[in-house]
């Protein structure tokens, strides 16, 4: 009798931790250091401060979060936005430069999603991406590609690829180097959006499309 239960609790412990170590591994988070490439955006489009961005400095926010997406903000650190190249024959926005800048990404397709830090070596996927820009007075900007309401079938992809060789992923707005099921000629191209909200109460500011490059490094911490 006593050896029998032996084996049960034995199991019943296996269980357990095989649950513990599972639910850890689907619940763990990866801190990162985001170098933007300035060269991209010269004329147009996302740019740094000139040095990479690290989770925990300057109240910076950089990770793959547990649910396997990439969020970011700048903390006391600004990123800049030039808006020099309109695609819809609109008027060119003055430049954001601001700090406390927030960044997420949300899968296109949730059925064939990989958590970002668990993709293998050379393994691409398109994303959709939001930068988020506090203008003040009540009004936040949305700089688009793939993401949120509204038409977004004319902006650009966002692709990850990964490197196992340098334990970093490459993230830009260029629909490449894989297929995404869009069109090629939009590559680049994000929509801008103000949000103005007073009293629960918001109004939307469509700006019109963009040519908004960038280009990522997220490195592990």
């Amino acid at each position: 009798m006593n050896n029998k239960l032996f084996k049960l609790s034995a199991t019943i412990l296996v269980c357990l931790s095989l649950t513990i170590f599972t639910w850890g591994q689907k619940n763990t988070s990866v801190n990162l250091k985001v170098t933007i490439d300035n060269s991209v955006s010269a004329a147009a489009g996302v740019q740094s401060d000139g040095n990479p961005y690290q989770n925990g400095l300057d109240s910076v926010q950089a990770v793959f979060n547990s649910y396997g997406h990439f969020v970011f903000n700048s903390g006391t650190r600004p990123v800049n936005f030039l808006y020099s190249i309109p695609l819809d024959g609109n008027f060119i926005l003055p430049t954001d430069s601001k700090i406390g800048v927030k960044s997420r990404t949300f899968p296109i397709n949730s059925a064939a999603y990989t958590r970002l830090q668990d993709m293998t070596d050379g393994q691409s996927q398109c994303l959709g991406l939001l930068w988020e820009i506090n203008l003040g007075n009540n009004t936040t900007r949305g700089v688009t590609y793939q993401y949120g309401g509204g038409f977004q079938t004319n902006t650009a992809y966002v692709v990850v690829t990964y490197s196992a060789a340098t334990f970093s992923w490459t993230m830009d707005s260029v629909e490449s180097p894989i297929n995404c099921g869009g069109n090629n000629t939009n590559a680049n191209a994000a929509r801008v959006r103000d949000t103005q909200t007073i009293r629960n109460k918001s109004t939307i500011t469509d700006n019109g499309r963009y040519y908004m490059p960038f280009k990522l490094t997220l490195s592990k911490q």
